[in-house]
């Protein structure tokens, strides 16, 4: 099967991405239940913005009291691709979670979130609190492929040639949602999921 042959596909032991149409390619959408009240969402829920004038979202105990948002969809099982459009943040984290992430817990400080971060002019991988520095510079476009059937979670930079940044090992039960952290709310940074055409 072509996502079994990716396994086989590696450059210097790390996953190298050669074709979107091996990946099974995700369009994941953002969950208006779990996005801070100042963070809006635009383009078919594909888009999150910092908003001075969100909208009023119904009241829900599962909603972030932190600039972060989740999407919609979970995975527990196979191989899943996604791409993250972050050009336009000065600040951010990509990365995945359990539903129970608390609605004050931030992405990648508990033992079910991980994530790749830029902050302050560093790029940074996060799991349990700890942080792991990285040697990359700022990543304007992230890739990220959830290969639950070998446990691990890798991050990209996708310029002109794909760049591996971190690859985590994981071992979970749960199902885990993509999930991202905005860094501030004082400016009109964008986070933007990339719809991906599939073959």
């Amino acid at each position: 099967p072509a996502l079994m042959s990716m396994k086989s596909m590696k450059l210097q032991g790390k996953f190298k991405i050669f074709s979107l149409s091996f990946l099974g390619a995700e369009n994941v959408t953002f969950d208006l239940e779990r996005i801070h009240h100042q963070l809006e969402v635009k383009d078919e829920n594909r888009k999150v913005i910092v908003s001075l004038y969100p909208p009023r979202y119904k009241d829900s105990p599962n909603r972030f009291r932190i600039s972060q948002v989740m999407c919609s969809q979970s995975f527990s099982s196979g191989f899943h691709y996604w791409e993250v459009i972050t050009k336009d943040s000065s600040g951010w984290a990509v990365g995945i979670a359990d539903r129970k992430i608390g609605s004050g817990e931030r992405l990648g400080r508990t033992e079910l979130s991980w994530c790749v971060e830029w902050t302050n002019g560093q790029l940074s991988a996060w799991h349990r609190n700890q942080k792991t520095p990285l040697k990359e510079g700022r990543p304007l476009r992230v890739g990220v492929f959830l290969n639950l059937s070998d446990k691990n979670l890798s991050f990209y930079s996708l310029a002109k040639e794909e760049t591996h940044l971190h690859t985590f090992e994981i071992n979970i039960l749960e199902p885990m949602y993509p999930a991202f952290w905005m860094y501030g709310l004082d400016d009109n940074g964008s986070l933007s999921i990339n719809h991906i055409k599939k073959e």
